[in-house]
């Protein structure tokens, strides 16, 4: 029935609608997907992204026309990736050049996001370390190699992929508790921790077996030394450090930014401001 109201209605969206299951998070939530074409479903399946509507409610109170105002604001990027954009422009003019308005896009591997935060980057991360540590599975269950070996080369070829750009990252808890549980999980996996013994294991003892620090301290590592070269430039990212941005916030409490983060790291490891100008002919080398 959804589905009929939406194509008499909308009658200047071409593509077609298919209306799934409804999600576990509300009775009347729907998932409506749009493809450019039935048969190019399965192509565009993996890099197709979903936008959601409560489309019973608006249909029940007779709201049909906030449906097409969503659907209307539904772009194709030059990807083929359908985005829904919280800005009404699609593009945006800056002298000759018009640039496309896009939810994220992938900079030097660090996926930036236009709501702001690390969410999208640490779940992009966490995927691409999943995929290196099952094609280096073979090598880190190796029971020719001792555990230290093995946690040398899941640090160099995992931790690295799952940490990349993390210097810039302004991680919140629930980031942090994902990088942790899912590096937890692959820790567990090379040292052939059974579920159930999971309970009764301590993080801890298997770092210690396989030679690794632990990930909050590495990240806290990393963010410090960015600091440090960042206090220390006279460029742009000294600049941006630095600059005061205008405008009214919304209500409730901001986000911490990352110059905050770093400040709480600088308190947990008691260091001024100084230190980073402070450097021994020694730490060049």
């Amino acid at each position: 029935m959804t589905r009929n109201i939406l194509k008499n209605n909308v009658n200047d969206v071409k593509e077609q609608s298919v209306i799934n299951r409804p999600l576990s998070s509300g009775r009347d939530s729907h998932v409506l997907q749009v493809t450019p074409d039935r048969h190019q479903a399965t192509a565009c399946k993996l890099r197709m992204k979903i936008a959601t509507w409560n489309v019973k409610t608006m249909a029940q109170k007779g709201k049909l026309e906030n449906i097409k105002q969503e659907m209307e604001r539904l772009k194709w990027n030059k990807r083929g990736t359908l985005e829904r954009s919280r800005y009404d422009k699609s593009e945006v003019q800056v002298g000759s050049d018009k640039l496309d308005v896009v939810a994220s896009f992938c900079y030097l591997g660090d996926m930036l996001s236009a709501a702001g935060g690390c969410d999208l980057a640490t779940t992009t991360r966490v995927k691409t370390a999943w995929k290196k540590f099952k094609e280096l599975l073979p090598v880190l269950l190796s029971r020719h190699l001792s555990y230290k070996t093995r946690g040398h080369v899941y640090s160099t070829c995992v931790r690295s992929a799952m940490l990349h750009a993390s210097e810039t990252w302004p991680l919140t808890k629930p980031n942090l508790q994902r990088l942790q549980r899912n590096d937890r999980a692959m820790i567990r996996q090379i040292c052939n921790v059974k579920p159930e013994d999971v309970a009764t294991t301590r993080s801890n003892e298997l770092l210690t077996l396989l030679g690794l620090e632990d990930l909050n301290l590495i990240l806290k590592e990393r963010r410090l030394r960015w600091y440090g070269h960042v206090e220390r430039s006279s460029g742009a990212i000294k600049t941006a450090l630095d600059m005061q941005v205008t405008g009214s916030r919304g209500k409730g409490r901001p986000r911490m930014t990352w110059k905050q983060v770093t400040e709480r790291d600088r308190k947990d490891w008691k260091l001024s401001t100084t230190d980073p100008h402070d450097r021994t002919p020694g730490d060049l080398v």
